[in-house]
């Protein structure tokens, strides 16, 4: 009972999902079992319990109750049995377009400006279609490096985007939220002296 690695899927979790087995004897109960679970909190507390398994993703107590039961002159003394698990949130991909990194003359550094101007087109592959709705992404800026300082043209850009952030809890990103872009920087004038 226990010791399993779970990822928010939409669907309730199953004492198979657990892996756990019931038995009185050797006759499998595992369909008599009763579900509670109480969300562990990011202090260590305890929330609500609440009958049931939970779908979300989170931290639980899972406790599993056998019932007490007399079969063929046999009693069965209630049993129960806690764990704490994990459901991860589940992991989707971030595509961003229609972005660019504006060309710049060498500065010594690798910041580069991105259009923001330009309307980007945002989309998330990988959410549920249940909760299509229901995850939006939401990010403060866009920020771009080059790869290097110096003088090139085309040269590859990573744009970032600053502050994003899901909806959803039951969704993460699976990586970090970015698009690639190219620009160039152009070697720097310089005026000669003479002497």
């Amino acid at each position: 009972f226990g010791n399993v690695g779970l990822t928010y899927d939409g669907a309730e979790i199953t004492a198979s999902d657990l892996g756990l087995n019931a038995k009185r004897g050797e006759t499998d109960a595992s369909n008599e079992i009763a579900f509670s679970y109480t969300p562990i909190l990011s202090d260590g507390s305890f929330d609500e319990k609440m009958d049931g398994l939970p779908s979300e993703a989170g931290t639980y107590r899972i406790t599993a109750s056998l019932p007490t039961t007399i079969s063929g002159g046999t009693a069965y003394i209630h049993e129960s049995a806690s764990c704490d698990i994990t459901i991860s949130p589940k992991p989707v991909e971030v595509s961003v377009s229609g972005l660019s990194a504006v060309n710049k003359t060498y500065d010594g550094t690798t910041d580069v400006k991105v259009d923001t101007e330009v309307s980007t087109l945002t989309s998330l592959s990988g959410v549920l279609p249940q909760d299509n709705d229901s995850v939006k992404l939401t990010y403060d800026t866009v920020v771009g490096q080059f790869s290097d300082a110096s003088a090139g043209e085309n040269k590859p850009v990573q744009l970032t985007l600053e502050g994003a952030k899901l909806s959803n809890s039951n969704y993460t990103f699976s990586g970090t939220a970015q698009t690639d872009a190219t620009a160039t920087i152009t070697p720097r004038e310089v005026g000669l002296i003479w002497n």
